[in-house]
């Protein structure tokens, strides 16, 4: 029996949301991820992504607009399974803000890292630029522009786009501790896009192969999402 989502404490709204999907060898994969956790598979393949958007709003459910908190998000996660339930383990996430992923980092052991970072759009499509600039922590950057393909909303791939979407539970475990929290969202319509990576040393920074095919790509411009309290995911 799946556990019941946790109630939320807080609200966020990811902007100008960026997806790169590639296809990695479960094998590769498999002794980088901390027991208890499994791999969770689409097609006999494991999955690596790399998530960019606009965190805006963030804030503690229920309290005013004027208290949240806006900032860059870069993340590298794959899929899991725990107990059977399905879930991100995240590799890292690069934030543009200094004390949120201070705070984050020590509330959640979710590995957040402080980083320069922005994501903009403009008429030439979505820039995404990262350089993670934290004492003591592996350097990692990432810049790649993403170019929306025409203007349908419907993408080849949606079953494994609702296949990642529905992966809503978020494993992490800087400190040696694994956690876990629930986020609530609606997977939205994704565009169909395109990528040129102008940099990326994301993989090396966490130690996950590199992968050789190119990426599936998608976007959304808004992503609604409200997350629980972190707990101690007991082995």
């Amino acid at each position: 029996m799946t556990p019941p989502v946790r109630p939320s404490v807080a609200t966020m709204t990811a902007e100008d949301v960026v997806c790169l999907h590639w296809p990695v060898d479960p094998d590769l994969l498999r002794p980088r991820l901390p027991t208890p956790l499994d791999l969770s598979l689409f097609d006999e393949t494991a999955w690596l992504s790399v998530v960019a958007f606009g965190a805006t709003d963030l804030r503690p459910r229920g309290t005013p607009a004027r208290l949240g908190r806006s900032f860059s998000e870069l993340r590298l996660q794959t899929y899991v399974w725990h107990r059977g339930t399905p879930g991100r383990y995240v590799f890292s996430v690069d934030a543009g803000d200094r004390p949120i992923a201070h705070l984050f980092r020590l509330t959640s052991r979710i590995p957040y890292v402080a980083a320069d970072g922005r994501v903009e759009r403009d008429d030439d499509g979505v820039h995404v630029v990262s350089r993670r600039d934290q004492l003591g922590m592996p350097p990692a950057t990432f810049e790649a522009t993403v170019t929306l393909d025409g203007e349908s909303s419907a993408v080849d791939g949606r079953d494994r786009d609702r296949w990642i979407g529905g992966h809503g539970r978020v494993f992490g475990a800087a400190g040696g501790t694994l956690w876990a929290l629930d986020v609530e969202r609606e997977t939205p319509a994704f565009r169909p896009a395109t990528a040129t990576l102008w940099e990326n040393t994301l993989f090396d920074a966490a130690g996950v192969p590199t992968p050789s095919s190119e990426p599936a790509v998608r976007y959304s411009p808004s992503w609604p999402m409200h997350a629980s309290l972190p707990w101690l995911v007991r082995q």
